[in-house]
């Protein structure tokens, strides 16, 4: 009976579902748990793939985020926008609201293509243009150098961890908890010391670094380990705000050291 449906299917111009999660880097969800991280050619190559693929929406999100980057330090109509906006009190809950909305939408219709891809542009553009305005303050200080800088030593690092976590053959995801400890104590920390006016100085900020390197080999532990056929733009995206946190951590700490 299953066969003679599989059939019908394919005569009517239609291909299995297996097919059509195949093409687009995909396998079953039962395949893919099973092979994944077995020895045979068929694990390798499901998980190379999904590698692939995780890495290839990163590497848009980020071309997006550099391009707003750039065109906000030196062209002067975005810049002097981005400024504009930066300056406005709470102006970044209008950029940070949507955003977390754009980010639980995509989450609910992470195999809904081409929501799926629409939700994830939104929301990357929505983080560009808050890390553009960052750069474009930078730059109008006339630290822009600083810029370039945090953006090196934050792709190198990027880089070396995620190479390590890739090919070490440890399992990092037992930092889990320990690292959504330090995250929620961050929150905690900035929201007092806003509320009550004291600051970290740039003790905060080393901690924010080495915590999201810890993130780093985490989520490239799950990306290896953890998630399913269908959670590459998710995994991207983590990818993508350990990048982002990261950056913004070492930039406060050039900073920090440049006014000294």
């Amino acid at each position: 009976m299953q066969m003679g449906g599989g059939m019908q299917q394919m005569q009517m111009g239609q291909q299995p579902d297996s097919l059509n999660r195949q093409n687009s880097w995909k396998v079953p969800r039962d395949q893919w748990y099973e092979n994944r991280m077995g020895p045979g050619e068929i694990g390798k190559q499901n998980l190379g793939n999904f590698i692939k693929k995780v890495y290839a929406i990163l590497t848009f999100q980020m071309a997006i985020t550099v391009a707003f980057c750039v065109g906000g330090m030196f062209w002067p109509p975005l810049q002097n926008a981005l400024i504009s906006f930066m300056r406005i009190r709470y102006g970044t809950l209008l950029i940070f609201i949507p955003a977390i909305i754009s980010l639980c939408c995509l989450q609910c219709n992470k195999a809904n293509y081409p929501l799926n891809y629409m939700l994830l542009i939104c929301f990357t553009v929505l983080m560009s243009i808050s890390i553009a305005g960052i750069c474009a303050l930078y730059q109008a200080a006339g630290m822009g150098i600083l810029i370039l800088q945090a953006f090196v030593i934050t792709m190198g690092t990027f880089t070396g961890l995620s190479l390590y976590a890739m090919y070490s053959g440890q399992d990092f995801s037992w930092m889990g908890g320990m690292l959504s400890m330090g995250l929620f104590g961050m929150i905690a920390f900035s929201f007092f010391g806003m509320i009550f006016g004291f600051s970290g100085g740039i003790f905060y900020s080393m901690f924010g670094v080495f915590l999201f390197c810890g993130f780093i080999l985490y989520d490239t532990s799950r990306v290896l380990r953890i998630y399913g056929p269908d959670d590459a733009l998710i995994a991207s995206i983590e990818l993508y705000l350990d990048i982002l946190n990261l950056f913004l951590y070492i930039l406060e700490i050039l900073s920090r050291g440049n006014s000294d």
